[in-house]
């Protein structure tokens, strides 16, 4: 269902800049005349070309949707004792060793790396119930833990349910409840 929404949320504007661009662009002659100025048609042709790029980078993305949503096998996330995999359909499968992957609860982030926004103001047994913690990995430019939520089914307390038991075997011994005792108060 989430593919769905997210396919029409891709679709609406590759197709409105698609169709604004088709517009102003079938009538676009390059050929010089009396009546136009070639260094106008040239400046439409470039605005609007850049609309139909964005159009068209758009109606890409709704596509990538629309083939998960009808994706034959399973999109999945698996969390082993020693492998984090992604498999994610259409937007492909990504595998991370667990050694490597960092994760940190917003109450472990120091203040000024912390974008948490409100979650980081949650008592910490809260947060250790139902937030996914952020997850790092050298060989993902971005945090996995938007990632498994988006792709995830579910709110983020249940897909935090779900992959608490792996992330409590991933994290260190010595890193759990730690910073706890500064934000209680």
């Amino acid at each position: 269902m989430k593919a769905f929404v997210r396919t029409l949320f891709w679709s609406v504007p590759g197709v409105l800049l698609s169709a604004i661009a088709w517009t102003a662009l079938k009538n676009a002659s390059l050929t010089p005349s009396a009546v136009t100025s070639r260094l106008v048609v040239y400046s439409i042709v470039l605005l609007f070309g850049g609309l139909a790029l964005i159009g068209a980078l758009c109606a890409f993305q709704a596509m990538r949707w629309l083939l998960l949503a009808c994706w034959p096998g399973r999109v999945e996330i698996i969390a082993s004792e020693n492998q984090l995999i992604l498999r994610l359909g259409s937007f492909g499968v990504r595998t991370y060793d667990v050694e490597r992957i960092e994760s940190r609860y917003p109450f472990e982030i120091p203040e000024e790396l912390n974008d948490a926004g409100f979650e980081d103001q949650l008592p910490v047994d809260q947060q250790l119930a139902v937030l996914l913690p952020r997850l790092t990995h050298p060989e993902s430019p971005t945090p996995l833990n938007p990632q498994i939520l988006r792709f995830g089914s579910g709110s983020e307390s249940e897909v935090a349910a779900a992959l608490r038991p792996a992330i409590e075997r991933w994290r260190p011994a010595d890193r759990e409840g730690a910073g706890g005792e500064t934000n209680k108060d």
